[in-house]
C-alpha cells in the first residue's frame, strides 16, 4: 500500500474585522422580557439614547461592542431599575450619523 502523510498548513494571516456603521445596527429579541443586545454596532464609541413613548430618557450611554460587536442592555434605566412593558425609542449616535428605533419590552 501507498502510504502518504499529509500537513495542514494553517494560514497565520488575520481574518478581516467586520466594519459595521450606524446604520447597521439593530437589536434582538424585539420585544423582549429582560434583555435586548444590540448588534453589528461599529468599532469606535457611540451614543445609546433610549426613551419611553412619551418622550421622557429612561437611559443614555456611551457604548462600544465586544468582540462580537454586540452590546446588551438589561432593561433597566439609569437609576438601576427595572423598566416598565411598553414601547420604547433608541437613539444612536456617533457623532455625524443618527439612527432611531423602536423596541418591545413585555412583562
Amino acid at each position: 500500500g501507498d502510504k502518504r502523510a499529509f500537513r495542514m498548513i494553517v494560514s497565520s494571516v488575520p481574518l478581516p474585522i467586520p466594519i459595521f456603521s450606524i446604520n447597521d445596527v439593530y437589536c434582538y429579541p424585539n420585544p423582549t422580557k429582560d434583555e435586548i443586545t444590540f448588534s453589528k454596532l461599529p468599532l469606535d464609541k457611540i451614543k445609546l439614547k433610549i426613551y419611553n413613548i412619551v418622550g421622557e430618557k429612561v437611559f443614555e450611554r456611551e457604548i462600544s461592542g465586544d468582540i462580537n460587536n454586540e452590546w446588551k442592555w438589561d432593561c433597566r434605566n439609569d437609576a438601576n431599575e427595572k423598566v416598565a412593558s411598553g414601547i420604547y425609542i433608541y437613539v444612536i449616535s456617533d457623532g455625524q450619523t443618527t439612527k432611531r428605533g423602536k423596541l418591545g419590552i413585555i412583562k
